[in-house]
């Protein structure tokens, strides 16, 4: 059985699997961002095995490599790159799993266990703010407004990272937005149940997210 040949990790190209995969099963661990990595690295791997100059397309460079991955995919061992792509893979589908149950826990009252299953979809995906997102509006929900707002700021910081500098920014931010918008508005009756206060500054965050999610540029995105 032939083995896998040196240097045949290929992560870039794996990794682009992982972002079709994940936009069409709509896990909401997958932004803009995350494909503007996939396509960045791709883009390297596509130079590395001249595939691509920056120019111009090497359709037999292209279709050798893909002759030979799927080779290597049917008899080959599994590199690290597989590997690690379902790792990535099955952790979002236990963050999704755990968000999931962590908002049917909070429609039914039972508040502790929506926080302690929002904490573990953060600890699934810790560099992902949708989850800090949907954690932060259930806290809000359960009228944790201090807890809420800290969520925000750290899960606008990890957007930030993803954001800034690169060609999908404003995408980025929109998007950001537009999920704290819905991850709210999913929360709205529970948190106007808990009190007039709490129903005052969900609909406050709301309004404000809303309007940010339809802007046409971001401070965040300098020239954008």
């Amino acid at each position: 059985m032939r083995r896998k040949r040196e240097g045949a990790t290929r992560p870039a190209h794996i990794l682009l699997i992982l972002i079709v995969v994940c936009l069409m099963s709509g896990l909401v661990g997958c932004s803009e961002a995350d494909a503007e990595i996939g396509f960045a690295i791709g883009e390297a791997w596509a130079i590395s095995r001249g595939i691509w100059d920056g120019n111009n397309l090497d359709f037999g460079a292209l279709t050798r490599e893909v002759s030979n991955d799927l080779f290597d995919q049917l008899y080959g061992e599994p590199d690290q790159a597989a590997l690690d792509t379902a790792r990535v893979t099955d952790a979002i589908r236990k963050a999704d799993a755990s968000a999931a149950a962590g908002m049917e826990a909070l429609a039914a009252g039972d508040n502790g266990t929506a926080i302690e299953k929002m904490d573990e979809a953060v600890k699934a995906r810790p560099g992902d703010y949708v989850y800090r997102q949907q954690r932060a509006a259930a806290l809000l929900a359960a009228g944790e407004v201090q807890q809420y707002s800290k969520d925000t700021v750290a899960a606008h910081d990890i957007m930030l990272q993803q954001a800034q500098g690169r060609p999908t920014c404003t995408s980025t931010v929109r998007d950001f937005h537009r999920r704290q918008f819905e991850a709210l508005q999913q929360v709205e009756t529970l948190a106007c149940d808990q009190s007039e206060a709490t129903c005052q500054e969900l609909r406050a965050n709301s309004d404000a997210h809303e309007r940010q999610a339809a802007a046409a540029q971001y401070e965040e995105c300098p020239g954008g």
